[in-house]
Parts: C-alpha cells; sequence; structure tokens
C-alpha cells in the first residue's frame, strides 16, 4: 500500500465513524451548551464529544486533504471535513492538522470566509484521532469577510503521524449550503531579540458554510445602511 492509499484508508474510517455516530440519540443538549462565538470577539474552548453533545453526529458530505507550507521549512496538510446534522440537516464544518512536519511550532489555523454567518458555536473533538486541540478561537474581519481563527496559544509541533496532530476542530452552524473558502495557517520564528515572529503560509482551499438567503439579506441591508451613514457623515 503506498502512502496516498494509506491515507485514503484513514479517512474513509474516520468518515465511517462520524457517520456511525448519527444512530446516537438524542439527549438534551443543544448548540447553546457549546461556546459561542460571537461576530466579533474571542472564546476558549476545552474540547467535547458526541456522546456530550450527540446533534454533532452526522453524515460527512466532503471530506478532503489540502496541502500547505510557509517557505521556512514547515508544511503539511489540513483536512476540511463538512457533516451534515442528524435530524436537522444543518452542517458543522471541521479542520485538522493532519499531517506536517517542520522546524517551527504552528500558532494559528485561519479560516477566512464566514461572512454572514452569526452566531456560530465553536470547540474541537477530543472523541477522535488527534492530541492537541486550540485553546481559544477568535472572529476576525470586517463585515464583508468575518475569518475563524483557531489558535495554539503555546504552539504545537507537527508530526508525520496523523495520530500525534490536532484534534478536530468544528464550527457549528445552522447553514445548509457549504462552498469553497481559503485558510493558511500561521507558524512561530524568534528573532535575534527572541520575540516570537508570524509567518503566514500559502493559502489553500477549505469549505466554509453560505449563509442563509434570509441571514444574507440582513447583512447587505447592514452593510447599505453603514456606507450611508458614512456618506452623511462625510
Amino acid at each position: 500500500m503506498n502512502s496516498s492509499e494509506g491515507k485514503q484508508g484513514l479517512l474513509k474510517r474516520s468518515t465511517m465513524a462520524v457517520a456511525i455516530g448519527g444512530v446516537c440519540a438524542f439527549s438534551g443538549a443543544t448548540w447553546a451548551d457549546l461556546p459561542t462565538l460571537p461576530a466579533s470577539g474571542t472564546v476558549g474552548v476545552s474540547g467535547t464529544t458526541v456522546a456530550a453533545h450527540p446533534f454533532l453526529a452526522g453524515t460527512v458530505l466532503v471530506d478532503t486533504l489540502q496541502n500547505w507550507s510557509d517557505g521556512l521549512g514547515d508544511s503539511g496538510q489540513v483536512q476540511t471535513r463538512v457533516v451534515s446534522e442528524t435530524g436537522t440537516g444543518t452542517l458543522d464544518f471541521y479542520y485538522r492538522f493532519y499531517t506536517g512536519s517542520g522546524p517551527n511550532p504552528v500558532e494559528a489555523l485561519r479560516v477566512t470566509d464566514y461572512t454572514g454567518i452569526n452566531p456560530i458555536s465553536v470547540d474541537f473533538r477530543t472523541d477522535g484521532v488527534g492530541i492537541v486541540g486550540p485553546d481559544t478561537v477568535k472572529r476576525v474581519g470586517t463585515a464583508g469577510e468575518q475569518g475563524v481563527n483557531f489558535i495554539f496559544s503555546n504552539g504545537f509541533t507537527l508530526s508525520s503521524n496523523f495520530n500525534d496532530n490536532s484534534y478536530f476542530m468544528l464550527v457549528h452552524t445552522d447553514a445548509t449550503t457549504y462552498a469553497v473558502a481559503t485558510a493558511d495557517v500561521l507558524t512561530i520564528t524568534h528573532g535575534v531579540t527572541g520575540a516570537p515572529i508570524e509567518n503566514l503560509s500559502n493559502a489553500f482551499n477549505v469549505y466554509a458554510p453560505v449563509p442563509e438567503p434570509e441571514n444574507y439579506a440582513m447583512l447587505l441591508a447592514g452593510l447599505g445602511l453603514f456606507g450611508l451613514a458614512r456618506r452623511r457623515a462625510r
């Protein structure tokens, strides 16, 4: 078996595990029990499981690996997955550092486009492969393009063994459709003074939600009012 076949086999087994989770009985847990990330702000995350939040179980719609590098010897793969929740059909978005290597620790995974998706819930899954999760998640960007940053404040070292990298980081939404979005990775080096320096990787494709029509209409209306107010102020 070559390495590509091995990775595809691992992806298929991981996909089956999530799909099988869809038969779990629904408890009283709701999305509100997960950390809520507002349109602008930062929340702490500590990890969750399907046993604790059965609504996270569902069917995997798409699951791919994307390559990245930062030009400083750090590179790897990010796994991006879309899951349709059992019973509701709403979509959850998963991301994880699958494999990687390099001299510098990873500080963050940044997914750029969550425009019009408010509010959202975030966390990471401790009931799957991986050994480390982010400690905070931050919403950044302008009203036209709001990103979600999964931040590892202490950094972590990537491994060529997929088991030794991050847990699945998740974004729970009420979206029912998805599209290709972009992401990048921040790694950390230290200059001659010892101060940390952030290094940005190339951009690569992941998946993100498409806002529901009524939410997008409200976003456009809000942007229109903001523009009108600025013109009047001038």
